[in-house]
């Protein structure tokens, strides 16, 4: 999936070729008509950081980086300390596999957009020059002559094209169970890990009619490179698996290492194994003998993909980035210097300034937005007690952290760049959210329900009060003297909370669907309802909840935010969705933005939406009405 310009990126170094002729009912696309970004309705782009890093290739001293909806390109002459040296927009959807052309170009599988490629002759001014739709997903791709390899979903896609501004999908081959996830090419074949059919090869001397002639299975195929007659299939369940592809119509597995991986890049008689080794790490495997692979390295730091250049192994993490490790010595692997990414954006608080990010094994980034265009990354907070997924409320200099089973964290956050935890409290459920207002937080602690914690001390809060709700509770919103409880187990739950230390729940609201999150205001809650789209309920009698207003979203709403009138809604794969909500009882939509990742959450700031987009990062955007519309 991750490949590597020693596994399976061929860099085309030949100065002539012949463009092969466009069968009918091909796609064709060129540099004129290169799509824009996924801007939806009334909504427009302002800026973006972060997001999942899943691939990288490296050539001489530079490294070519997935982040998100990016290519970044890396300087790595000085391998403990990679720098940046630019990074194109953000391009149609999540950057998930990379190959290198000539030099001057990149190949990108940009997920569900399709194929892109980047003119990177300038590093500090990368850019998309041509996009071809893919149905599908496209999740690795590699480079061969005048052919793009993609792996996808739907399973292996050839690509020509002319250099390269024209692209043509010639031919497909449709795989009978699973994905494609990572393909090599070598000798006239595609090898393919398939996700669950394992090793598929795939003729490919014909392009525009690829045939799979061998196949050999394996529970979990995520990785694959090639060596000679051998294949080397990375399983995630089970491990390395090295198959006799000499034959390619009978593929034969003569060698095998239970050390379950989700990549694999090979070297001077070496495999290189990503998410191996204990925490994630990178093994190093002796298959000079291929019947007998030995385990002879590894390292601690997480991984999910690896490539090998020269004496020097990179691995990506989807959490923390490009790391650096001298494999001069493969049974003592050195960890030299790493480039941390900000991450997976799975919540977005902003507050003052700054906006503070969290995300599964992210830990708390500190997002500097005070250029809404250009947000930089001003400080992280990382550790045992941030490796959940953690969400983050906001007062005056501190943040509130909740944590999973680590509970609440408390964190100063008065000086930016060096956020520093002084006060934990672990509850006894998972806490999901809280709401903090003068000295107490309210923490929505799943099973265990409402939980109120006295924060006046931040470095010794105290759990006050509790009200045990008897769902699933994810989500709080104060209002006045009641606390609105969005419970996953399919309701809205109305706790008042007058007296903080003895919490009473006063009334109950069945929604149509999970309740994922809820905002208040004016007299009325608005619950974002997971496929049932986002429900409105009348509380001005607040042990009476009343639906009266729905709006069924495309795809699935985890988050919502509400700024008079507007309620913007988090919708996982369909992005971001603008109601007016003028009218309760009738929700209208009055934009959208379609985000290149799944939008788990929105928090609005200074004009702008603040949008967590998984994998796509952090987003800003803006939400403007047109003019028949104010």
């Amino acid at each position: 999936m991750k490949n590597g310009v020693v596994r399976g990126l061929s860099i085309f170094l030949a100065a002539a070729w012949v463009w092969a002729a466009v069968p009918p009912g091909s796609t064709l696309a060129d540099d004129a008509a290169v799509p824009e970004s996924k801007e939806g309705w009334n909504v427009s782009y302002v800026g973006q950081i972060g997001g999942a890093a899943y691939a990288a290739a490296v050539l001489y001293n530079r490294a070519y980086m997935s982040v998100g909806p990016r290519l970044m390109i890396l300087d790595v002459s000085d391998r403990a300390a990679p720098a940046v040296l630019g990074q194109t927009a953000p391009l149609p959807g999540l950057a998930r596999g990379v190959a290198l052309w000539r030099r001057g170009y990149a190949f990108v599988a940009v997920d569900t957009a399709g194929l892109s490629v980047v003119r990177i002759s300038d590093p500090a001014h990368p850019f998309q020059t041509v996009l071809l739709p893919l149905s599908g997903s496209a999740l690795a791709v590699a480079v061969h002559q005048d052919r793009a390899y993609v792996a996808n979903v739907e399973g292996l896609k050839v690509v020509g094209f002319s250099p390269p501004n024209r692209l043509v999908e010639l031919g497909c081959i449709s795989l009978p169970e699973g994905s494609a996830h990572d393909v090599a090419v070598s000798g006239g074949y595609a090898y393919v890990a398939d996700s669950a059919g394992g090793l598929r090869v795939i003729d490919i001397r014909e392009s525009h009619h690829p045939v799979e002639i061998g196949h050999y299975d394996t529970p979990e195929a995520l990785g694959v490179a090639v060596a000679g007659q051998y294949a080397f299939v990375a399983d995630r369940q089970d491990g390395l698996h090295v198959v006799d592809v000499s034959d390619p119509a009978y593929p034969v597995e003569v060698g095998f290492l239970a050390a379950p991986a989700d990549d694999v890049a090979l070297a001077r008689g070496y495999a290189y194994l990503a998410n191996c080794a204990s925490g994630g790490g990178m093994c190093v495997v002796d298959v000079h003998d291929p019947s007998q692979p030995v385990p002879v390295g590894s390292t601690v730091d997480e991984s999910q993909a690896v490539t090998v250049a020269g004496r020097y192994a990179y691995t990506v993490s989807v959490a923390h980035g490009l790391r650096v490790v001298d494999v001069a010595n493969p049974a003592n692997p050195v960890p030299l210097g790493a480039y941390d990414t900000a991450g997976e954006a799975w919540d977005l608080t902003p507050a003052g300034g700054y906006a503070y990010q969290t995300g599964w094994s992210a830990g708390l980034r500190v997002l500097d937005v005070s250029d809404p265009a250009h947000p930089w990354e001003a400080g992280a907070l990382e550790g045992p007690g941030y490796t959940a997924h953690i969400r983050v409320a906001v007062s005056g200099s501190y943040a509130y952290a909740t944590a999973g089973w680590n509970g609440l964290r408390v964190v100063d956050v008065s000086d930016p760049a060096h956020p520093a935890e002084v006060g934990s409290f672990v509850l006894p459920g998972h806490a999901e959210h809280a709401a903090v207002v003068g000295s107490y937080a309210y923490v929505a602690d799943a099973e265990e329900g409402l939980r109120v914690v006295d924060v006046s001390d931040p470095a010794s809060p105290v759990e006050v009060g509790f009200c045990d709700t008897p769902g699933y509770a994810v989500a709080v919103a104060l209002d006045g003297d009641c606390t609105y409880v969005a419970d996953r187990q399919g309701g809205l739950r109305v706790v008042d909370v007058l007296d903080p230390e003895n919490p009473v729940e006063v009334g109950y609201g069945a929604t149509p669907g999970e309740a994922w999150d809820v905002t208040v205001s004016g007299g009325y809650a608005y619950v974002a309802c997971g496929t049932a789209g986002v429900s409105v309920f009348d509380v001005s009698d607040p042990e009476h909840p009343t639906q009266v207003g729905s709006y069924a979203t495309p795809a699935g709403s985890l988050g919502v935010a509400l700024e008079g009138a507007t309620l913007y809604v988090a919708d996982t794969f369909s992005g971001l969705w603008v109601l007016d909500v003028s009218d309760q009882a009738m929700p209208v939509e009055v934009g959208y933005y379609d985000t290149p990742g799944y939008a788990f959450g929105v928090a609005l700031g200074g004009g702008f939406a603040y949008v967590a987009d998984g994998a796509g990062g952090s987003l800003i955007l803006r939400y403007v009405a047109r003019p028949e519309e104010e």
